[in-house]
């Protein structure tokens, strides 16, 4: 019996060839978690404790300043520290003595003359005085520009050296414990927002051509007299007045992550 292999061709094999994936790195202004401070408007800091390494209880020499580009906080004497809690990753202060300054001639003095927005993560204790939570060093009470808090509002001061371009409060009420606190404004109006919701517009009364320059800045006093007494965890400034919808949420979301 004759036997008859059959043989089949070798199978063949084509490679598919196709272009090694290209990578765009982008360089970001960014904050805790990647946040791109940069996709809302011109950066100038984001101060936070998020990232820091300090032990509960220890004192903070100053506020890290995450974007590496901004105005870096100089370090407070030892009397003037205030104390990090690291369970809410803030900085304490005893509403006497504590607060961070900055040097002088930063990028904060702009924010007098043209527009800025400045949103702050805080604790209130609905304490019924003044307390600044960020402002310029000009000796004097209320001169420049301050953010305060008093009772259940925030406020916004913006002094042009002879009479108050602004002085505003917002019109919803702000509850005890944490808060977060959105300031926008320009040469035409100062806007509010707590918790993402906006809480009043107040027209400017004045120009800001004239507004006070030059000063140091505080995180935590204001005028050199008046202070704050309870914790900040984040602040974040743009050198624009920041409105949208889209944007006051994001920026919302990011003062409670």
């Amino acid at each position: 019996m004759d036997w008859t292999i059959a043989q089949r061709p070798a199978p063949s094999w084509a490679v598919s060839q196709r272009a090694a994936p290209s990578w765009t790195v982008t360089t970001t202004l960014q904050g805790v978690d990647g946040f791109n401070m940069a996709l809302y408007g011109t950066p100038i800091a984001y101060y936070s404790m998020a990232e820091t390494a300090l032990g509960d209880g220890a004192s903070v020499s100053r506020f890290e300043e995450l974007l590496g580009t901004g105005p870096v906080m100089d370090a407070p004497s030892g009397s003037e520290e205030g104390t990090y809690e690291a369970a809410t990753s803030s900085v304490l202060f005893d509403g006497s003595d504590h607060y961070e300054p900055t040097s002088g001639g930063t990028a904060f003095d702009t924010l007098h003359q043209t527009a800025g927005t400045i949103a702050v993560r805080y604790y209130n204790d609905n304490a019924t005085s003044f307390e600044a939570l960020f402002g310029s060093s000009n000796s004097g009470s209320k001169v420049g520009l301050t953010l305060w808090r008093r009772s259940n509002t925030i406020r916004f001061i913006l002094s042009n050296g002879s009479s108050a371009v602004y002085n505003a409060s917002s019109s919803a009420v702000v509850s005890a414990g944490w808060v977060n606190a959105i300031w926008a404004w320009d040469a035409t109006s100062v806007m509010f927002w707590v918790e993402g919701v906006a809480a009043g517009t107040t027209a400017s009364g004045g120009s800001l051509s004239g507004a006070v320059a030059g000063s140091n800045y505080e995180i935590g006093r204001t005028g050199g007299t008046w202070t704050f007494g309870e914790r900040i965890s984040k602040i974040l400034i743009w050198s624009d007045k920041i409105t949208s919808a889209g944007s006051i949420a994001d920026i919302q979301t990011e003062l409670a992550a």
